[in-house]
């Protein structure tokens, strides 16, 4: 499960500010999350976004989440990242 608000950051280059939250509920990490919170230069096909907060199995992880653009419709906003 994946929720998260997207939020115009920049007027120049294509960028938002994501949060995400992945919440495990299935298998091994069930009842798991994952928090990511950072700028997200859309434009940029590979990029790293921080870890900021995480539960359960997850509780002391630090890093980041590397995203890759396989597929972006700048028309209409949809992508496969």
């Amino acid at each position: 499960m994946l929720k998260g608000p997207y939020v115009s950051s920049s007027q120049h280059i294509p960028s938002l500010v994501a949060y995400f939250d992945f919440g495990f509920t299935a298998g091994e990490f069930n009842g798991s999350s994952i928090s990511v919170f950072s700028r997200n230069p859309i434009s940029n096909t590979e990029r790293e976004l921080a870890v900021v907060g995480r539960g359960g199995e997850f509780r002391l992880a630090i890093g980041f989440a590397q995203l890759k653009t396989y597929f972006l419709n700048a028309t209409n906003g949809d992508a496969i990242v």
